[in-house]
């Protein structure tokens, strides 16, 4: 546990870096995430007003792409047919409440419906702010991927379904390839949507790189966190988790360094029944430290193919 202890003593020494945007050479971005954040990749950047309604939006490429977003425990772990709605910016599936007018294959529950809920009970509690508010009345009209055909950023075919795969015979829908089945890797009904809001009257700090949303969300979300459990790093009781971040080394990576999730196996059978028994560790002290650990390799770490060494002290 020293090295989580550690990484979480760092973190709590550099409250100060907290969400501010450091360069690597390349230009690529990355900042000491926030709890209850994580990064993903966007395609799509759409632009509403104040009002909740729709401005602009805009096919997202280059550096620019790797977006911070708010998440929850079940979202920042989802994986193949589980329905796990990220708290503001997500795929098209989660966001668009007429991704199936569109043709938009959904089996089971529709993730929108969950989306929108979540969505509704952040910008409705004590802890959101405007730009929450006018994401989410924007949203509940269920018109996105409406507004995004109409200004030629998503394509459909002659039945008025979404084009899943660019072909030649789309070539009379735009003069060129559209840029949007480049970003995607040719699906465009997988784009990944991140959104902004602007106004006419006052400069408004983009939603990802605002330190307001980032702690109107920490709020909401440390309320439904599970109950106070004794932490094996600090010895304090705080809310406890079994879901660890991923992403360590790189935005794809889905390696992760603490797992409990091989309950058929030979984790812990015939010692423990559930991962707790092995260790209880708070969530605040696995988001620290993790989100440290992210930090210092983009900062200072080596990369030897898939290997990363790390050398950091918690004084300097």
């Amino acid at each position: 546990m020293s090295w989580l202890l550690n990484l979480y003593q760092t973190y709590n020494a550099n409250l100060d870096r907290v969400g501010e945007i450091e360069y690597k050479h390349n230009g690529q971005e990355y900042t000491l995430l926030p709890v209850a954040h994580t990064t993903q990749t966007a395609h799509i950047e759409v632009t509403v007003t104040e009002d909740g309604e729709f401005l602009t939006a805009s096919v997202i490429e280059g550096n620019d792409a790797v977006t911070l977003i708010p998440c929850t425990e079940k979202s920042a772990s989802r994986a193949g047919s589980v329905i796990a709605p990220y708290p503001l910016h997500d795929k098209l599936i989660y966001v668009a409440g007429d991704f199936a007018e569109f043709g938009g294959q959904i089996k089971g529950e529709e993730p929108f419906a969950h989306y929108i809920k979540q969505l509704e009970e952040w910008a409705n509690s004590p802890y959101a702010v405007d730009k929450v508010r006018s994401i989410y009345r924007y949203l509940s009209k269920r018109k996105l991927i409406r507004d995004l055909v109409e200004h030629k950023i998503l394509f459909t075919d002659e039945n008025g379904k979404l084009v899943v795969k660019w072909d030649k015979k789309y070539e009379q829908l735009s003069e060129t390839r559209p840029r949007i089945f480049s970003v995607v890797a040719g699906d465009q009904t997988s784009a990944f949507v991140r959104f902004n809001v602007r106004s006419p009257h006052r400069t408004l700090t983009k939603v990802w790189n605002d330190p307001e949303m980032y702690q109107s969300f920490i709020q909401f979300y440390d309320r439904q966190l599970s109950e106070a459990d004794l932490c094996y790093v600090t010895g304090e009781r705080k809310p406890s988790t079994n879901r660890h971040a991923n992403k360590i080394r790189n935005p794809g990576d889905k390696a992760k360094l603490i797992s409990d999730n091989d309950s058929t196996g030979f984790t812990y059978r015939g010692r423990f029944t559930k991962g707790e028994e092995a260790a209880s560790i708070s969530y605040e002290v696995s988001q620290k430290a993790h989100n440290a650990l992210k930090w210092l390799i983009q900062r200072q770490g080596k990369f030897i193919e898939q290997r990363v060494i790390l050398v950091w002290g918690n004084d300097d």
